[in-house]
């Protein structure tokens, strides 16, 4: 974890191949719409390998925002990074399961080190 590099206000850094974004604010469609076209940017920028989007300081997600972020993480895709979610806390897991908010094939992980093991053993595959 020595390759550290930080990027715009956002806080988003390089670790090693893969992009940190971590979200540290509430969440409202300016800002998932900015956060998107920084991290895509950011993507082309630095040729990342993998994306790790750290969302446990967010306290509420509604269904359109986690569109947005699940739409995010299939343009990551598009763009040849992984991507993986980072942390979300047991009422925001609770509210997007009740609103029926499908996750489909969007990988979520518990913890940073969780999503740095995932991310270097998709590498290699």
């Amino acid at each position: 974890m020595e390759d550290v590099r930080a990027f715009s206000t956002l806080g988003m850094h390089m670790v090693e191949d893969f992009l940190v974004v971590p979200i540290n604010v509430e969440l409202d469609d300016d800002y998932m719409v900015r956060l998107r076209k920084e991290i895509l940017e950011k993507i082309k920028a630095t040729g990342a390998k993998g994306v790790l989007i750290d969302v446990s300081v967010v306290k509420i997600l509604d269904a359109f925002s986690f569109s947005i972020l699940a739409d995010t993480v299939r343009m990551i895709s598009m763009m040849g990074a992984k991507a993986v979610l980072v942390g979300f806390q047991a009422g925001v897991a609770s509210a997007l399961v009740d609103l029926g908010v499908d996750i489909g094939d969007i990988r979520t992980v518990v913890t940073m080190d969780d999503g740095y093991d995932l991310m270097r053993s998709r590498a290699h595959c």
